[in-house]
């Protein structure tokens, strides 16, 4: 085999390794470096009117701004809470599925 004829194969190679990797990270999928193995996640997506608020997730601040997406998480029931000085908070335990974006949008009332 040629030089050349190496070349386009591992590039051919290193395109479908990237491009597959790629479209698992898309359907959900992240590496456990822990346990070297992928694991399906969900994500959940949080928007607040009005902008601004704060986000925790079971009860830790993820972020301090909303309309955010929180990826990589398990399977399973999260308490999310949603707040800004001066407006009620919004809280509710969110479903997420792996595979799936659970999108939640916070009216949050002055």
């Amino acid at each position: 085999m040629d030089k050349h004829s190496f070349i386009f194969i591992a590039t051919i190679l290193a395109i479908i390794a990237v491009s597959t990797a790629v479209f698992l990270y898309a359907k959900g999928y992240n590496f456990n470096r822990q346990t070297n193995t992928l694991e399906k996640t969900g994500m959940i997506v949080v928007k607040s009117q009005p902008l601004g608020a704060k986000i925790y997730l079971n009860g830790t601040l993820y972020k301090a701004s909303t309309n955010t997406s929180i990826a990589n998480l398990k399977s399973g029931i999260y308490n999310l809470k949603v707040e800004k000085d001066g407006y009620s908070a919004f809280q509710k335990d969110v479903p997420v599925k792996e595979e799936y974006a659970t999108e939640i949008t916070a009216v949050l009332v002055p």
